[in-house]
Protein backbone atom coordinates (compact mmCIF):
# COMPACT_ATOMS: atom_id res chain seq x y z
CA UNK A 1 0.00 0.00 0.00
CA UNK A 2 1.64 2.99 -1.35
CA UNK A 3 1.63 6.67 1.12
CA UNK A 4 -1.40 8.54 -0.14
CA UNK A 5 0.59 11.98 1.07
CA UNK A 6 3.14 10.92 -1.27
CA UNK A 7 2.78 12.76 -4.62
CA UNK A 8 5.11 14.58 -7.08
CA UNK A 9 3.20 17.72 -7.29
CA UNK A 10 1.51 19.30 -4.19
CA UNK A 11 -0.93 21.51 -6.09
CA UNK A 12 -1.94 17.98 -8.08
CA UNK A 13 -2.52 16.11 -4.92
CA UNK A 14 -5.90 14.60 -4.29
CA UNK A 15 -7.57 13.86 -1.41
CA UNK A 16 -5.57 10.29 0.64
CA UNK A 17 -8.41 7.88 1.61
CA UNK A 18 -5.83 5.26 3.56
CA UNK A 19 -3.69 5.84 5.74
CA UNK A 20 -0.38 5.36 5.29
CA UNK A 21 1.45 2.10 5.47
CA UNK A 22 3.79 3.21 7.91
CA UNK A 23 0.70 3.74 10.63
CA UNK A 24 -0.98 0.36 9.69
CA UNK A 25 2.50 -1.73 9.75
CA UNK A 26 3.32 0.10 12.96
CA UNK A 27 -0.10 -1.33 14.56
CA UNK A 28 0.13 -4.82 13.23
CA UNK A 29 3.66 -4.62 15.01
CA UNK A 30 2.57 -3.15 18.05
CA UNK A 31 -0.39 -5.86 18.34
CA UNK A 32 2.01 -8.51 17.92
CA UNK A 33 5.09 -6.99 20.02
CA UNK A 34 3.48 -8.40 23.38
CA UNK A 35 3.23 -11.83 22.35
CA UNK A 36 6.98 -11.32 21.05
CA UNK A 37 7.77 -9.98 24.37
CA UNK A 38 5.98 -12.66 26.33
CA UNK A 39 7.75 -15.39 24.72
CA UNK A 40 11.45 -13.72 25.32
CA UNK A 41 10.02 -13.84 29.09
CA UNK A 42 8.70 -10.53 29.71
CA UNK A 43 5.60 -10.37 32.00
CA UNK A 44 3.22 -7.41 31.82
CA UNK A 45 1.10 -8.93 34.78
CA UNK A 46 0.59 -6.90 37.72
CA UNK A 47 -1.05 -9.48 40.15
CA UNK A 48 -0.03 -8.99 43.78
CA UNK A 49 0.12 -11.18 46.63
CA UNK A 50 -2.59 -9.99 49.04
CA UNK A 51 -1.69 -8.03 52.30
CA UNK A 52 -0.27 -10.17 55.05
CA UNK A 53 -2.74 -9.08 58.13
CA UNK A 54 -0.36 -10.75 60.35
CA UNK A 55 2.52 -8.85 59.30
CA UNK A 56 0.43 -5.41 59.61
CA UNK A 57 0.84 -4.43 63.45
CA UNK A 58 5.03 -4.71 62.71
CA UNK A 59 4.71 -2.57 59.43
CA UNK A 60 5.60 1.04 60.13
CA UNK A 61 3.14 3.49 58.59
CA UNK A 62 5.60 4.29 55.41
CA UNK A 63 5.97 0.36 55.12
CA UNK A 64 2.10 -0.30 55.49
CA UNK A 65 1.09 2.11 52.70
CA UNK A 66 3.36 0.93 50.88
CA UNK A 67 2.32 -2.52 51.15
CA UNK A 68 -1.23 -0.69 50.19
CA UNK A 69 -0.29 0.24 47.02
CA UNK A 70 1.49 -2.48 46.05
CA UNK A 71 -1.93 -4.70 46.75
CA UNK A 72 -3.42 -2.15 44.44
CA UNK A 73 -0.83 -1.68 41.66
CA UNK A 74 -3.50 -3.77 38.91
CA UNK A 75 -6.93 -1.97 40.06
CA UNK A 76 -4.12 1.32 39.48
CA UNK A 77 -2.50 0.02 36.26
CA UNK A 78 -6.24 -0.91 34.72
CA UNK A 79 -7.47 2.67 35.64
CA UNK A 80 -4.45 4.23 33.93
CA UNK A 81 -4.84 2.27 30.93
CA UNK A 82 -8.98 2.33 31.16
CA UNK A 83 -8.84 6.63 31.21
CA UNK A 84 -6.43 6.84 28.40
CA UNK A 85 -8.43 5.04 26.20
CA UNK A 86 -11.61 7.12 27.52
CA UNK A 87 -9.65 10.22 27.10
CA UNK A 88 -8.76 9.10 23.07
CA UNK A 89 -12.59 8.65 22.62
CA UNK A 90 -13.05 12.12 24.21
CA UNK A 91 -10.26 13.67 21.53
CA UNK A 92 -12.01 11.54 18.56
CA UNK A 93 -15.26 13.20 19.73
CA UNK A 94 -13.94 16.89 19.70
CA UNK A 95 -12.39 16.24 16.29
CA UNK A 96 -15.24 14.71 14.32
CA UNK A 97 -17.70 17.48 15.69
CA UNK A 98 -14.80 19.91 14.70
CA UNK A 99 -14.70 18.44 10.88
CA UNK A 100 -18.44 18.66 11.33
CA UNK A 101 -18.22 22.78 11.48
CA UNK A 102 -15.72 23.04 8.59
CA UNK A 103 -16.99 20.45 6.28
CA UNK A 104 -20.48 19.90 7.54
CA UNK A 105 -20.30 16.33 6.69
CA UNK A 106 -22.73 14.16 9.53
CA UNK A 107 -20.89 11.11 8.61
CA UNK A 108 -17.65 12.15 10.89
CA UNK A 109 -19.87 13.31 14.14
CA UNK A 110 -22.26 10.38 14.34
CA UNK A 111 -19.02 8.00 14.04
CA UNK A 112 -17.24 10.36 16.71
CA UNK A 113 -20.14 9.60 18.71
CA UNK A 114 -20.14 5.88 18.88
CA UNK A 115 -16.70 5.58 19.76
CA UNK A 116 -17.27 8.40 22.95
CA UNK A 117 -20.83 6.19 23.66
CA UNK A 118 -17.96 3.20 23.61
CA UNK A 119 -15.64 5.30 25.46
CA UNK A 120 -18.25 6.22 28.21
CA UNK A 121 -19.00 1.98 28.78
CA UNK A 122 -15.09 2.23 28.93
CA UNK A 123 -15.30 4.33 31.75
CA UNK A 124 -18.13 2.48 33.34
CA UNK A 125 -15.58 -0.38 33.13
CA UNK A 126 -13.24 1.60 35.21
CA UNK A 127 -15.92 3.00 37.79
CA UNK A 128 -16.61 -0.64 38.66
CA UNK A 129 -13.23 -1.02 39.84
CA UNK A 130 -14.25 0.17 43.13
CA UNK A 131 -15.65 3.79 42.37
CA UNK A 132 -19.17 3.21 42.18
CA UNK A 133 -21.63 1.63 44.22
CA UNK A 134 -23.63 -1.68 42.38
CA UNK A 135 -25.37 -4.09 44.03
CA UNK A 136 -23.59 -6.69 42.72
CA UNK A 137 -19.58 -7.74 43.92
CA UNK A 138 -16.92 -6.39 42.18
CA UNK A 139 -15.50 -9.27 41.64
CA UNK A 140 -18.13 -9.94 39.11
CA UNK A 141 -18.82 -6.57 38.18
CA UNK A 142 -15.67 -6.02 36.79
CA UNK A 143 -15.08 -9.01 34.27
CA UNK A 144 -18.80 -8.65 33.11
CA UNK A 145 -18.43 -4.83 32.28
CA UNK A 146 -15.39 -5.28 30.49
CA UNK A 147 -17.68 -7.93 28.10
CA UNK A 148 -20.46 -5.35 28.37
CA UNK A 149 -18.24 -2.51 27.19
CA UNK A 150 -16.17 -4.93 24.34
CA UNK A 151 -19.72 -5.91 23.41
CA UNK A 152 -21.32 -2.64 23.28
CA UNK A 153 -17.92 -0.91 21.25
CA UNK A 154 -18.90 -3.72 18.87
CA UNK A 155 -22.68 -2.99 18.70
CA UNK A 156 -22.33 0.33 18.58
CA UNK A 157 -19.93 1.04 16.23
CA UNK A 158 -21.57 -1.11 13.99
CA UNK A 159 -25.26 0.56 14.52
CA UNK A 160 -23.58 3.81 13.87
CA UNK A 161 -22.15 2.85 10.65
CA UNK A 162 -25.03 0.50 9.83
CA UNK A 163 -26.91 3.89 9.91
CA UNK A 164 -24.83 5.88 7.38
CA UNK A 165 -25.16 3.01 5.13
CA UNK A 166 -29.40 2.54 5.67
CA UNK A 167 -29.68 6.62 5.25
CA UNK A 168 -28.12 8.68 2.89
CA UNK A 169 -26.21 11.05 4.56
CA UNK A 170 -26.17 13.59 1.77
CA UNK A 171 -29.77 15.02 2.66
CA UNK A 172 -28.51 15.31 5.95
CA UNK A 173 -25.64 17.74 5.31
CA UNK A 174 -25.54 20.47 7.38
CA UNK A 175 -27.89 19.32 9.62
CA UNK A 176 -27.43 19.62 13.15
CA UNK A 177 -30.32 18.08 13.93
CA UNK A 178 -29.33 14.69 12.73
CA UNK A 179 -26.17 14.79 14.95
CA UNK A 180 -27.65 16.26 17.85
CA UNK A 181 -30.81 13.39 17.66
CA UNK A 182 -28.29 10.39 16.70
CA UNK A 183 -26.15 11.50 19.70
CA UNK A 184 -28.85 11.62 22.07
CA UNK A 185 -30.52 8.58 21.19
CA UNK A 186 -26.62 7.01 22.01
CA UNK A 187 -26.33 8.54 24.58
CA UNK A 188 -29.41 7.37 26.43
CA UNK A 189 -28.98 3.96 25.53
CA UNK A 190 -25.72 4.06 26.73
CA UNK A 191 -26.95 5.46 29.69
CA UNK A 192 -29.94 2.83 30.46
CA UNK A 193 -27.39 0.20 29.89
CA UNK A 194 -25.09 1.27 32.95
CA UNK A 195 -28.04 1.92 34.80
CA UNK A 196 -29.31 -1.17 34.92
CA UNK A 197 -26.30 -3.05 35.24
CA UNK A 198 -25.82 -1.20 38.29
CA UNK A 199 -28.81 -2.19 39.94
CA UNK A 200 -28.65 -5.96 39.54
CA UNK A 201 -26.90 -7.74 42.35
CA UNK A 202 -26.42 -10.92 40.12
CA UNK A 203 -24.43 -10.76 37.20
CA UNK A 204 -23.76 -13.49 34.52
CA UNK A 205 -20.64 -15.13 35.10
CA UNK A 206 -18.26 -14.44 32.10
CA UNK A 207 -15.04 -15.79 33.22
CA UNK A 208 -14.08 -19.27 33.10
CA UNK A 209 -10.21 -19.23 34.65
CA UNK A 210 -10.08 -22.62 34.33
CA UNK A 211 -11.91 -23.23 30.94
CA UNK A 212 -10.44 -23.66 27.07
CA UNK A 213 -11.53 -20.50 26.59
CA UNK A 214 -11.60 -17.96 29.58
CA UNK A 215 -13.87 -15.36 28.56
CA UNK A 216 -16.46 -16.63 25.78
CA UNK A 217 -17.95 -13.45 26.00
CA UNK A 218 -14.89 -11.71 24.25
CA UNK A 219 -14.91 -14.43 21.54
CA UNK A 220 -18.73 -12.67 20.89
CA UNK A 221 -16.89 -9.98 20.34
CA UNK A 222 -14.53 -10.94 18.66
CA UNK A 223 -16.56 -12.62 15.77
CA UNK A 224 -18.45 -9.12 15.98
CA UNK A 225 -15.00 -7.17 15.11
CA UNK A 226 -13.99 -10.03 12.37
CA UNK A 227 -17.18 -9.07 10.73
CA UNK A 228 -16.99 -5.39 10.78
CA UNK A 229 -13.52 -5.14 9.47
CA UNK A 230 -14.09 -7.87 6.74
CA UNK A 231 -17.73 -6.85 5.51
CA UNK A 232 -19.08 -4.31 6.94
CA UNK A 233 -16.57 -1.34 7.53
CA UNK A 234 -15.22 -1.90 3.59
CA UNK A 235 -19.16 -1.24 2.72
CA UNK A 236 -18.96 1.95 4.10
CA UNK A 237 -15.36 2.50 2.99
CA UNK A 238 -16.45 1.98 -0.50
CA UNK A 239 -19.27 3.98 -0.57
CA UNK A 240 -17.96 6.71 2.06
CA UNK A 241 -14.06 6.96 1.27
CA UNK A 242 -11.93 8.61 3.90
CA UNK A 243 -9.42 8.87 5.80
CA UNK A 244 -11.83 7.96 8.99
CA UNK A 245 -13.38 5.51 7.12
CA UNK A 246 -10.03 3.09 6.42
CA UNK A 247 -9.26 4.18 10.25
CA UNK A 248 -12.12 2.00 11.09
CA UNK A 249 -11.51 -1.26 9.28
CA UNK A 250 -7.57 -0.91 11.15
CA UNK A 251 -9.10 -0.60 13.71
CA UNK A 252 -10.13 -4.13 13.76
CA UNK A 253 -6.75 -5.44 13.99
CA UNK A 254 -5.70 -4.34 17.88
CA UNK A 255 -9.71 -4.77 18.74
CA UNK A 256 -9.60 -8.58 17.85
CA UNK A 257 -6.20 -8.73 18.84
CA UNK A 258 -7.32 -7.01 22.48
CA UNK A 259 -10.54 -9.76 22.04
CA UNK A 260 -7.71 -12.83 21.49
CA UNK A 261 -5.78 -12.15 24.14
CA UNK A 262 -8.78 -11.56 26.50
CA UNK A 263 -10.61 -14.41 25.59
CA UNK A 264 -7.67 -17.18 24.90
CA UNK A 265 -4.95 -15.93 27.44
CA UNK A 266 -6.50 -14.17 30.71
CA UNK A 267 -6.70 -16.48 34.05
CA UNK A 268 -7.19 -14.14 36.42
CA UNK A 269 -7.75 -10.23 36.52
CA UNK A 270 -4.60 -7.94 36.10
CA UNK A 271 -2.66 -10.93 34.77
CA UNK A 272 -0.53 -10.37 31.92
CA UNK A 273 -3.01 -10.64 28.92
CA UNK A 274 -5.73 -8.85 31.13
CA UNK A 275 -2.96 -5.73 30.79
CA UNK A 276 -1.72 -6.35 27.17
CA UNK A 277 -5.30 -6.04 26.29
CA UNK A 278 -6.01 -3.29 28.09
CA UNK A 279 -3.19 -1.53 26.15
CA UNK A 280 -4.57 -2.62 22.98
CA UNK A 281 -7.75 -1.55 23.43
CA UNK A 282 -5.64 2.22 23.58
CA UNK A 283 -4.44 1.70 20.29
CA UNK A 284 -7.67 0.64 18.76
CA UNK A 285 -9.36 4.14 19.74
CA UNK A 286 -6.00 5.71 18.68
CA UNK A 287 -6.11 4.34 15.28
CA UNK A 288 -9.43 6.30 14.26
CA UNK A 289 -7.83 9.36 16.24
CA UNK A 290 -5.13 9.08 14.19
CA UNK A 291 -7.25 8.88 10.89
CA UNK A 292 -8.94 12.14 11.78
CA UNK A 293 -5.66 13.82 12.50
CA UNK A 294 -4.32 12.88 9.27
CA UNK A 295 -7.56 14.03 7.21
CA UNK A 296 -7.01 17.47 9.41
CA UNK A 297 -3.18 17.37 7.98
CA UNK A 298 -4.45 17.02 4.83
CA UNK A 299 -6.78 19.58 5.02
CA UNK A 300 -4.09 21.96 6.15
CA UNK A 301 -1.78 20.87 3.07
CA UNK A 302 -4.66 21.61 0.71
CA UNK A 303 -5.15 24.57 2.16
CA UNK A 304 -1.63 25.82 2.02
CA UNK A 305 -1.77 24.50 -1.86
CA UNK A 306 -4.65 27.34 -2.22
CA UNK A 307 -3.49 29.68 -0.65
CA UNK A 308 -0.15 29.42 -2.35
CA UNK A 309 -1.31 29.06 -6.25
CA UNK A 310 -3.68 32.55 -4.90
CA UNK A 311 -0.35 34.41 -3.74
CA UNK A 312 0.64 33.02 -7.04
CA UNK A 313 -2.33 34.54 -9.23
CA UNK A 314 -2.34 37.76 -7.13
CA UNK A 315 1.30 38.40 -7.49
CA UNK A 316 0.56 37.29 -11.83
CA UNK A 317 -1.91 39.99 -11.81
CA UNK A 318 -0.22 42.40 -10.29
CA UNK A 319 2.73 41.83 -12.46
CA UNK A 320 0.22 42.25 -15.33
CA UNK A 321 -1.41 44.93 -13.71
CA UNK A 322 1.97 46.81 -13.85
CA UNK A 323 3.35 45.82 -17.36
CA UNK A 324 -0.56 47.16 -17.97
CA UNK A 325 0.34 50.47 -16.52
CA UNK A 326 3.46 50.53 -18.22
CA UNK A 327 2.39 49.95 -21.68
CA UNK A 328 -0.53 52.39 -21.16
CA UNK A 329 2.32 54.90 -20.06
CA UNK A 330 3.94 54.08 -23.52
CA UNK A 331 0.93 54.34 -25.24
CA UNK A 332 0.37 57.46 -23.91
CA UNK A 333 3.94 59.01 -24.66
CA UNK A 334 3.06 57.54 -28.37
CA UNK A 335 0.10 59.03 -28.71
CA UNK A 336 1.72 62.62 -27.39
CA UNK A 337 4.22 62.19 -30.33
CA UNK A 338 1.29 61.11 -32.80
CA UNK A 339 -0.39 64.26 -31.96
CA UNK A 340 2.55 66.60 -32.29
CA UNK A 341 3.55 65.15 -35.34
CA UNK A 342 -0.52 65.31 -36.58
CA UNK A 343 0.22 69.13 -35.69
CA UNK A 344 3.42 69.59 -37.50
CA UNK A 345 2.06 68.15 -40.48
CA UNK A 346 -1.07 70.19 -40.58
CA UNK A 347 1.43 72.64 -40.53
CA UNK A 348 3.04 71.25 -43.03
CA UNK A 349 -0.15 71.01 -44.96
CA UNK A 350 -1.30 74.39 -44.42
CA UNK A 351 2.35 75.91 -45.42
CA UNK A 352 2.42 73.56 -48.59
CA UNK A 353 -1.26 74.98 -49.57
CA UNK A 354 -0.14 78.80 -49.12
CA UNK A 355 2.72 78.23 -51.00
CA UNK A 356 0.79 76.24 -53.80
CA UNK A 357 -1.33 79.69 -53.83
CA UNK A 358 1.11 81.49 -53.94
CA UNK A 359 2.96 79.65 -57.20
CA UNK A 360 -0.52 79.89 -58.96
CA UNK A 361 -0.87 83.66 -57.89
CA UNK A 362 2.64 83.95 -59.20
CA UNK A 363 1.76 81.55 -62.40
CA UNK A 364 -1.20 84.09 -63.07
CA UNK A 365 0.90 87.25 -62.71
CA UNK A 366 3.23 86.14 -64.83
CA UNK A 367 0.19 84.86 -67.55
CA UNK A 368 -1.37 88.29 -67.31
CA UNK A 369 2.23 90.28 -67.64
CA UNK A 370 2.91 88.40 -70.54
CA UNK A 371 -0.66 88.72 -72.14
CA UNK A 372 -0.13 93.01 -71.49
CA UNK A 373 3.71 92.63 -72.99
CA UNK A 374 1.93 90.97 -76.07
CA UNK A 375 -0.34 93.57 -76.18
CA UNK A 376 2.02 96.26 -75.99
CA UNK A 377 4.34 94.52 -78.53
CA UNK A 378 1.58 94.14 -80.97
CA UNK A 379 0.75 97.97 -80.25
CA UNK A 380 4.48 98.63 -80.05
CA UNK A 381 4.81 97.20 -83.61
CA UNK A 382 2.08 98.61 -85.53
CA UNK A 383 2.59 102.37 -83.99
CA UNK A 384 4.29 103.63 -86.75
CA UNK A 385 1.60 101.99 -89.32
CA UNK A 386 -0.84 104.20 -87.80
CA UNK A 387 1.60 107.24 -87.60
CA UNK A 388 1.92 106.80 -91.46
CA UNK A 389 -1.62 106.47 -91.96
Amino acid sequence: MNNSFTTENPQQQTQPTKLPSAVIWAVVVICLLPFCLNWMGVSFSAIELGLDLDAVPTMRSPQLLDAMHRTLAGSFIQTILEWIAFCATIFTAILAFSHFTIKRDVITPILGVTLLCAGIMDAFHTAADRLIDAASETSDLIPFTWALCRLGNALLTMLGVGLLLLINPDRWQRSVAMVSGVSLGFGILVYSVIYFCTLQETLPQTMFSHGAIARPWDVISLVLFAISGIFIYPLFYRKYPSLFAHALIVSTIPNSATQIYMAFGESALFDDCFNIANFLKIIAYLVPLTGLILDYTYTHRELKCVNDELCQVINDRDRIQTNLQASEAQAQIKLQQLEQTLQELQKTQLQLIQNEKMSSLGQLVIGIIQEIGGHVGFIHGNISHVSNY
